[in-house]
């Protein structure tokens, strides 16, 4: 069987499957809404998204993966499910970081009101870790164990050429 360049197909999958590390992106940069970094507003899942499901599009992604139509189908209903929820999340979280930001700048804050609002907050990330985890489950639950393998030794070699200083755009063995 001939190794073909997993560049694409990889890099879609990583998309798909890499919520995890999202999600753990999140609950290390989650800030109240003054300050916050574009990944923790959800401008980093968002681009994710598009990247995604523009490499869903990609004949070589569906070639390397062996992906069928209907998988392909699959995981678009997830990503486009998973965008929309993230986002109304993410909204959530921003007004909820504006209340608390408010309701902190007052001379003598209501402590009942303050640690209410850090509950709310903290189930809204509760609630949007759990539903990117059960995307990416979804996602997993699509692909093949061979497909997973495919990606997971993608993943490893691009995580090796990074390390190593090579951009991370890592080929298959015997494509260099």
């Amino acid at each position: 069987m001939t190794r073909k360049w997993m560049g694409p197909a990889a890099k879609a999958a990583a998309v798909v499957m890499g919520g995890a590390l999202v999600v753990r992106a999140q609950s290390l940069g989650g800030r109240f809404a003054a300050g916050m970094g574009n990944m923790a507003r959800g401008g980093g899942e968002q681009a994710m998204a598009n990247r995604a499901l523009a490499l869903l599009d990609n004949s070589r992604l569906r070639t390397a993966l062996n992906l069928t139509d209907a998988q392909v189908s699959q995981l678009r209903k997830i990503v486009v499910g998973a965008e929309e929820s993230s986002i109304k999340t993410h909204a959530d979280l921003a007004v909820a970081g504006i209340e608390l930001r408010e309701l902190l700048r007052q001379d003598k804050p209501d402590n009942a009101a303050v640690m209410g609002m850090v509950s709310q907050i903290a189930q809204l990330r509760d609630a949007l870790m759990k539903r990117q985890v059960e995307a990416l489950l979804a996602a997993k639950g699509v692909l093949t164990p061979e497909q997973q393998k495919m990606i997971r030794q993608f993943i490893a070699r691009r995580a090796m050429a990074a390390r190593m200083g090579h951009g991370g755009n890592s080929r298959p063995p015997g494509r260099d």
